[in-house]
């Protein structure tokens, strides 16, 4: 009887939009008796025809950096049952399941599933990774709808474009307070189990600062607190002296009494909550270099 060789994989997703769970696939990750061989998107051109609102640059960033980490023959890794970081192999079977906790939190790892080979050599494994990566990532090509004549074309508004405006709001304050070079954009920080990632971090000042979208149905805006408010813990666990400022932010205005419970959740953990027209104070509040406004 033929052995047949059963190989974990996974596919490499990009969350662009945590409170709808929204994702794209952009890699193939698979594990072998050797090694892990992996293939990550490189088409960007067809990819942003398909996905218009990705920023190219970010994300592309972020998969440089999960090459860079796939490439390693260690990997250190948290343990939760031993509730202690420890190290695998390449080849360990745990660790594709310890990898989706700990890259960063916008790069998922989809289930595991397994493919079968009737041979694991470089001829099979190219033609599977192949294979595997035309049928889950490869870009769709853009959908072309016909129009009624005489329709009004109009531009919809999406969580991804309310994030991308409340980080660039973030950083711009920045900016018009003064800080130059002094502030760090997409700042990652390592927590209690993972690595996190916060819109900016000041680089004189243990502060963070992160947004919170505020949305027409305000319970996903509670959702979206309860689990920043989760992170800082988890963070605050490793660094002790950091702080954390939620910056508050929608489109058509904010109607703060309805907040008050959201307030009340992150005050619980020390997290501070500001507003967009406060965020030049609250930086030169955070390096001694208060003005009034």
């Amino acid at each position: 009887m033929n052995e047949v060789h059963r190989l974990p994989y996974a596919v490499v997703r990009y969350q662009y939009d945590s409170v709808r769970d929204e994702a794209v696939n952009l890699g193939i990750i698979v594990q072998t008796p050797e090694r892990l061989h992996f293939k990550l998107i490189e088409d960007w051109d067809s990819l942003l025809r398909a996905y218009p609102f990705m920023e190219k640059e970010v994300v592309e960033r972020k998969m440089q950096s999960l090459a860079s980490m796939l490439s390693r023959e260690k990997f250190r890794v948290f343990d939760y049952q031993k509730n202690e970081p420890i190290e695998l192999s390449a080849t360990d079977p745990r660790l594709l399941s310890a990898l989706g906790q700990e890259i960063n939190h916008s790069i998922q790892l989809a289930a595991i599933r397994y493919a079968e080979l009737p041979s694991v050599d470089e001829t099979q494994l190219g033609t599977l990774v192949g294979y595997l990566f035309q049928t889950f990532v490869e870009p769709p090509l853009p959908q072309r709808v016909p129009r009624p004549e005489g329709a009004v074309v109009s531009a919809r508004q999406t969580h991804g474009a309310l994030h991308r405006a409340a980080k660039k709001t973030i950083t711009h304050a920045a900016r018009k307070a003064g800080l130059g070079s002094d502030f760090e954009a997409e700042a990652s920080v390592t927590g209690q189990t993972r690595t996190w990632q916060f819109d900016l971090r000041l680089k004189r000042a243990p502060l963070f600062v992160h947004h919170i979208l505020v949305l027409p149905d305000l319970e996903e805006t509670y959702w979206e607190t309860a689990g920043l408010a989760r992170i800082w813990q988890d963070v605050k666990r490793k660094h002790r002296t950091a702080d954390l400022a939620a910056v508050y932010f929608a489109k058509d205005g904010i109607q703060k009494d309805k907040l008050q419970a959201a307030d009340r959740l992150l005050g619980a953990d020390d997290i501070r909550t500001v507003y967009p027209d406060q965020l030049e104070r609250l930086y030169r509040e955070a390096l001694g270099q208060r003005k009034l406004l």
